[in-house]
């Protein structure tokens, strides 16, 4: 690893290749290789032989700056609660999913595991086939039996940040026609839209059907809501309520959610309680971006002022010493 040739370039190669065929986050050089022995794998080989001699090939865990054959984001993985012939047996559907950590399977507010459905739509994935038995596995392990709530020692766990896969929506962008807008409003209520039309309003750019949840019962908030169109209320726009509410669709904090038809009825492939908590953070990291731009131009002016005061400090002992 220390050659600055091809031969590193080489390793470094096959190094990456190995940690695919398991699909872990880790370097191939720290993980325990004789779980993962596989046939003509003369690196799996290599390393066994150096680890008799406790040399190691990573150099991660001597310096944190070399992470370029490791893969970011949290430290608890989708392995840890599989045995070693169900890491490698599961590694090419795991990969194909490109889901290493449990965080990824989790609704956003990490109380409780996605549905598989909802999972595969949230990531652009297709449904077709069985729930992969490693998923299976780890929702019995991880969850409260005939539930999906995760069992206490999971809760207390901290799983790092990984960036959500929401569909983020842009006004300045062709709409589907009949795409669901969803946005919490200023009071904290989940707010569904059915894409309509264009809006000649100067703020809003479009206007939509505004739909309504079934859900009466804060038990409902594990299931996807039916929604139904609103017949009218105070958000409607229209002049005349002949029975269609129409609002307007919110430009900022807002995102289109995937949906289907079932008994002709629409839901959304999300719980109602992951669709709120969602919503929920994407206003939380817009405050957070508006506080570090705000913080940056601060620093910025700071700069500047230090920069000028510099400058006519420099100026002035010019003058004294003319």
């Amino acid at each position: 690893m220390n050659d600055k040739g091809r031969l590193k370039e080489i390793m470094e190669l096959k190094m990456t290749q190995e940690q695919n065929k398991i699909w872990t986050r880790q370097c191939i050089g720290n993980l325990n290789s004789k779980s993962f022995r596989r046939q003509n794998s003369w690196l799996i080989n290599a390393i066994d032989l150096l680890k008799k001699e406790k040399i190691s090939i990573c150099k991660y865990e001597y310096n944190d700056r070399f992470i370029h054959h490791c893969i970011e984001g949290e430290m608890t993985e989708i392995i840890d609660f599989l045995t070693e012939n169900e890491i490698e047996k599961s590694s090419s559907s795991r990969k194909k999913k490109d889901v290493i950590f449990i965080k990824q399977i989790l609704e956003e507010n990490q109380e409780k595991i996605l549905k598989w459905k909802h999972f595969c739509k949230i990531n652009d994935l297709s449904m077709k086939g069985k729930i992969p038995f490693w998923f299976t596995k780890i929702k019995n392990e991880i969850t409260i039996t005939n539930t999906r709530n995760l069992k206490e020692k999971y809760l207390n766990r901290q799983y790092n940040y990984i960036e959500s896969k929401s569909k983020i929506y842009d006004e300045t962008l062709n709409l589907e026609r009949k795409a669901i807008i969803t946005w919490n409003d200023s009071e904290g209520e989940t707010i569904f839209s059915e894409n309509k039309k264009k809006s000649r309003s100067k703020k809003y750019k479009r206007i939509g059907v505004h739909l309504i949840s079934n859900l009466t019962s804060i038990n409902d908030a594990d299931n996807s809501p039916t929604l139904i169109v609103c017949t009218g209320c105070n958000k409607n726009i229209k002049k005349i309520n002949d029975g269609i509410c129409q609002i307007y669709i919110e430009n900022e904090n807002s995102r289109i959610i995937n949906n289907r038809k079932e008994d002709n009825k629409l839901k959304p492939y999300e719980s109602f309680g992951d669709i709120k908590n969602r919503n929920e953070k994407l206003i939380k990291d817009k405050i957070i971006k508006k506080r570090l731009i705000i913080e940056e131009e601060e620093e910025s002016n700071i700069d500047n002022i230090n920069f000028k005061g510099r400058v006519y400090l420099r100026h002035n002992i010019y003058m004294i010493l003319d």
